[in-house]
């Protein structure tokens, strides 16, 4: 949050998205989760996304 008053970052976008857990089929992922997240990082407007591994 500091980088939002003295750096490079605008404001952090509202929505936040997490998953975890057990993928028995990426394909679902793929063709329904991502589009999903697109869709509200789109709506938001937001111009990156924070990606952290487990």
């Amino acid at each position: 949050m500091d980088n939002m008053t003295t750096g490079p970052i605008g404001e952090v976008a509202p929505t936040v998205v997490s998953f975890s857990g057990y993928l028995p089929d990426a394909r679902m992922a793929v063709d329904t989760v991502a589009p999903a997240i697109l869709e509200v990082a789109k709506a938001e407007k937001a111009h990156a996304a924070l990606l952290v591994p487990a």
